[in-house]
């Protein structure tokens, strides 16, 4: 109990101090999109409750919808509830405030999800220091005030870590049922940003590391004499993770409900795309691909405190011997942390940002000891 409080304490102060500094921040460039996206699709559910039938027709969804479809719908929608709430609704808010507010949610929810990725796989102490941890790095608190994606898919990304561990650790006959809760996160995490879609890579890895049933890895001969790699078979909780989460996404993103394959499809070729913003590196101006590999691991050296990176270095070390040992919390937590920013550092991948673009590897990287182990 002591623990929920400290955690309650944490959360109210982080959300308070949010809500009295955000109005003296200035728009960014890509809030003045989100605004207009938020108000739009909110305003679909008024076209719901007057025609339902009319609500879903591809013409009334492309009416409401089109505009800023480059990205999933969740946090646009979460955005512009707020905003009626708080604005059009209690008249208590500015028009910015109402949408920023959900960026405050957000945040508050990064730090419990923080907490709980902490509690299941070290112990509530553990989960409450990374959660304090997350409160001091500064550029992801400027970002925590701004109606934007980055603040909500750290949040997504490390509650799908959390639970996910939840899952994978249980007991096998509650497992399957624990995996509908993990899709559901899953899909809500792919409505959110682009950056989910990279999370099944840690929950595969997890499963090679750590599958529920021993494995050795071996070369074995199939029906044509060919030399194959054998692998374990694929979880069931894998499949209601992929199932579910797939599902979850297309009935949170009405823009693709018309024609989901082509829609997805001009998604995904919109940021594979994506045009190269210009980056100044070093003193040289970098506007387009190969970007240096150094580029994300140098500006987290110089914009995480030196402290806690301190702190997250040697916590990442510390779990470097559990991938001997099979342990898979050290798996989760080291691919959870370095993915996001392997992804950038890739030469091909478009700059379009700085740090707030690996964000989600924050919280992994806020544990600074192993827990004791949990059994299956």
């Amino acid at each position: 109990m002591k623990h929920r409080l400290a955690l309650a304490v944490i959360l109210v102060a982080y959300v308070a101090v949010l809500w009295v500094t955000a109005p003296a921040i200035g728009f960014t460039r890509d809030e003045g999109y989100y605004f207009k996206a938020a108000g739009e699709y909110f305003g679909w559910f008024a076209a719901v409750l007057e025609d339902p039938a009319k609500a879903v027709s591809t013409s009334t969804i492309d009416a409401y919808f089109t505009y800023n479809h480059e990205h999933p719908a969740l946090v646009k929608l979460v955005q512009g509830g707020f905003h009626a709430l708080l604005h059009d609704t209690l008249g208590s808010t500015s028009h910015a405030q109402g949408y920023r507010a959900a960026g405050f949610f957000f945040a508050a929810l990064t730090l419990f999800a923080t907490y709980l990725l902490g509690r299941v796989v070290a112990g509530p102490v553990v989960g409450l220091a990374a959660a304090l941890l997350m409160t001091a790095m500064p550029r992801f608190f400027f970002d925590a005030h701004l109606a934007t994606f980055d603040v909500p898919i750290t949040a997504m990304w490390t509650l799908s870590l959390a639970t996910f561990w939840w899952m994978w650790s249980a007991q096998p006959k509650v497992v399957s049922s624990r995996a509908l809760a993990v899709g559901v996160i899953f899909g809500l995490s792919l409505s959110t940003k682009l950056n989910a879609l990279f999370l099944p890579i840690v929950f595969v890895a997890v499963w090679l590391h750590e599958p529920p049933a021993p494995w050795i890895p071996r070369l074995a001969k199939d029906a044509v004499g060919s030399r194959v790699l054998t692998l374990p078979s694929i979880p069931l909780s894998l499949v209601i993770i992929a199932i579910v989460g797939c599902l979850v996404f297309l009935a949170t993103w009405p823009w693709l409900w018309p024609d989901p394959w082509p829609r997805l499809l001009e998604y995904l070729r919109f940021h594979l795309r994506h045009e190269h913003y210009p980056i100044s590196y070093f003193h040289t101006l970098h506007v387009e691909p190969p970007f240096p590999w150094s580029f994300p691991w140098i500006m987290t050296l110089f914009t995480v405190p030196s402290g806690i990176l301190l702190a997250a270095v040697l916590g990442l070390v510390e779990r470097l011997p559990g991938l001997w040992r099979r342990d898979g919390r050290s798996m989760l937590l080291l691919a959870g942390a370095l993915l996001p920013i392997v992804l950038i550092s890739m030469p091909s991948t478009p700059i379009f940002g700085g740090t707030k673009h690996w964000y989600n590897a924050l919280p992994a990287c806020a544990f600074v000891r192993r827990g004791s182990r949990n059994e299956r």
